[in-house]
């Protein structure tokens, strides 16, 4: 903090020579001799405003502030015009903490001198400090109008400017501040940073390799040009330029969590990985680290080491809305609906115009069957950014889950003006299409969708509905992506949402077929989560199952309740594998196979023993077997007994049931047991 040298020559003063040694001294920053001495002067030269202004700065270089601002006072009493004490008064005051009366005597002296470009430029300063931008950058263009070469004024201009987002000014202010003093690093520094926010790429980088060049052991000079090599789009070079950083200082944590960033964004998680846990071991306090370390977990599909991750961030930086969007995230992964809710509602609440947000909420509600509540979050993510496809293809999706299918088509083909390839789009439109009898429309929707995703098996499978065929099996694609979705909350949704009983209703009827007696060997067909073996694998002396989707699998292995468990298609498993068993259960399974004819036939010849085969179907009163709308096959009665006939089955047991709940009603559905 700088001091005004006071000057006098009016008054009485000691011999020119003796206020030439005192001045050399002072430059020479040798100011316990000028204090000797001035002390020993003043008693003979008690009117000497010099000699007063000399003491009180000499005071106040070496800390004993009160004695300073006495000596400044003495001044003023000799001379109430000299600006210069009422400004180094002022100082003393800010340097003391009271800013106040720093402010007051300020003014006073621009009262009196108005031509002290200093004392504008510590009024600036106060006025910075005290939050008000706007009137301290009015004190530093004072500053700079008083002296031109004010470079110290300029550079506070571009920081200020800076901070209010007038990038433009705060650009032209370093450069004059450079223009003035052209090796100020810390102006090269900063220049460079908002050239680069300012997305002029090419200068950030010229102005950021010149701080390098005159400062090459300093590690944010490398880490900030890495920064602005990568927004440029040259991740390769900028991974040059961090690692150059580590050999400056291998410990810095934000060079090495800027790695793991672009590790991260080639993909290489392993080694993004290794990054961010080499941050947070050089800082624990490093919050941003914390969360980047989640968001790869998060890629991974490894929610449940994500969360605690989210958690520390959100204790270091507790406004963070990015670590509560991404927890929220993490707690959707794992199916546990109402943390996600919670913790994306918390990041709404800090982050109210992020559409990305309320998306997200509104995933959560859906997927928590709070259809209304969701519509609400995906409106308010279309009103924030109305150009966002994914907004109101969500929206479209809760209208569709509700059978609002008029309502999800608008909004799916205003997704589709936004994103025209977006294949799901395309074939969600098509499903509801067809939910309302346009046939030909919903045709041209799905055969959009495979023109853009040509392996897509769902929209192979509804394009059959569109165009009124029975295959005789869906796509395998499409069966075994649709429970690989379903896995994590199958039971739930089922048991809870859609009152499913099937497992029980099929556990009585083999229970009563074996008289309550152990049911022997069975083999569980697309056994799914394993609802089945819950239910009577206690009874049996061998249960395996099988399933084309590994994470339902991967649910049913979680029980322990299976002897064995095959990933695969069941004609493959029964053509391939050794068949021996006493039972053979289908529980809802072939509503998701069509044309039962081949099953039925290897079952009664392949297997070993004689057995029971109990299964259920949705039932119609076709003759044969039917694609339903809703993508699932129908089979009649007359169709089993069919191929009873044909593979020597003994018809045993028919009954028509309810499988589950389906919008607000009872799906209608059959039980069969056959024997052979």
């Amino acid at each position: 903090m700088n001091i005004i040298k006071n000057s006098f020559s009016t008054y009485q003063n000691p011999p020119k020579e003796v206020i030439d040694s005192l001045v050399s001294l002072a430059n020479e920053g040798n100011w316990n001799s000028v204090l000797a001495k001035v002390v020993e002067l003043v008693e003979r030269f008690p009117d000497s405003p010099f000699l007063h202004g000399m003491r009180g700065d000499a005071y106040f270089q070496t800390n004993d502030l009160d004695k300073a601002e006495d000596s400044y006072k003495k001044i003023l009493k000799l001379d109430p015009t000299s600006a210069n004490a009422y400004f180094n008064i002022g100082v003393v005051a800010e340097q003391k903490g009271e800013f106040d009366l720093a402010l007051e005597n300020y003014k006073k002296a621009l009262n009196l001198k108005d031509d002290l470009s200093l004392c504008h430029y510590r009024i600036g300063c106060l006025l910075y400090n005290q939050g008000n931008l706007s009137a301290s950058i009015t004190s530093y263009n004072q500053a700079t109008n008083k002296n031109p070469n004010y470079a110290e004024a300029y550079a506070r201009k571009g920081q200020i400017y800076g901070e209010l987002g007038d990038l433009l000014k705060s650009i032209k202010n370093y450069k004059q501040a450079l223009t003035l003093n052209p090796n100020w690093l810390e102006v090269q520094n900063n220049l460079g940073m908002a050239l680069l926010e300012n997305k002029d790429f090419a200068n950030s980088i010229f102005y950021l390799k010149q701080y390098i060049s005159l400062k090459p052991g300093a590690v944010e000079g490398y880490n900030n040009l890495g920064l602005a090599l990568k927004e440029k789009g040259d991740a390769s070079e900028a991974l040059k330029i961090y690692r150059q950083a580590l050999q400056v200082e291998p410990d810095c944590a934000e060079v090495n969590n800027n790695i793991g960033n672009i590790l991260k964004e080639y993909s290489d998680f392993v080694n993004a990985k290794y990054f961010y846990r080499r941050a947070i071991g050089s800082n624990p306090e490093y919050a941003e680290a914390y969360y980047n370390l989640g968001s790869v977990l998060n890629e991974e599909k490894q929610y449940e080491k994500a969360i605690p991750l989210f958690k520390k961030a959100i204790s270091l930086k507790p406004q963070c809305a990015e670590a509560y969007n991404n927890l929220g995230t993490s707690f959707s992964g794992i199916k546990r609906f109402d943390k996600a809710i919670n913790n994306f509602q918390h990041a709404v609440k800090l982050k109210p115009k992020c559409a990305e947000t309320h998306n997200n909420l509104g995933g959560a509600l859906s997927n928590s069957h709070a259809f209304d509540k969701a519509k609400v979050q995906f409106k308010k993510a279309i009103i924030i950014d109305p150009k966002d496809a994914t907004s109101y293809y969500n929206l479209g999706l809760v209208y569709y889950r509700q059978s609002q299918y008029e309502k999800a088509i608008i909004e799916l083909k205003k997704a589709l003006s936004l994103n025209p390839i977006w294949a799901e789009v395309y074939n969600r439109l098509g499903k509801a299409l067809i939910n309302i009898g346009d046939l030909d429309e919903a045709k041209k929707h799905f055969e959009k969708s495979l023109e853009i995703a040509p392996n897509s098996g769902e929209p192979l499978h509804f394009l059959a509905i569109a165009n009124g065929t029975t295959p005789s099996k869906p796509p395998r694609e499409y069966v075994e992506s649709l429970f690989d979705g379903y896995a994590s909350d199958f039971e739930h949704s089922l048991l809870e949402n859609l009152n499913y009983k099937m497992p029980i209703q099929i556990a009585r009827a083999l229970l009563k077929k074996s008289h309550n007696k152990k049911l022997g060997r069975v083999l569980d067909l697309g056994c799914g989560t394993g609802l089945i073996g819950k239910e009577i694998g206690s009874y049996c002396s061998r249960i395996e199952g099988i399933d084309l989707s590994k994470d339902m699998l991967l649910e049913a292995g979680k029980k322990s309740i299976y002897d064995k468990l095959y990933h695969s298609e069941i004609i493959d498993h029964l053509k391939d594998k050794e068949l021996d068993f006493d039972f053979f259960i289908a529980a809802d399974v072939f509503i998701y196979v069509g044309d039962l004819e081949d099953i039925l036939g290897l079952i009664r010849h392949r297997n070993k023993r004689p057995g029971v085969l109990v299964f259920s179907t949705e039932h119609t009163q076709k003759d044969s077997f039917f694609l339903e709308k809703s993508g699932r096959y129908s089979h009649s009665k007359k169709y089993i007994k069919k191929l009873c006939d044909k593979f020597n089955y003994t018809f045993d047991h028919f009954e028509k049931i309810e499988l589950r709940k389906e919008k607000d009603s009872f799906l209608a559905g059959a039980l069969y047991l056959l024997s052979f």
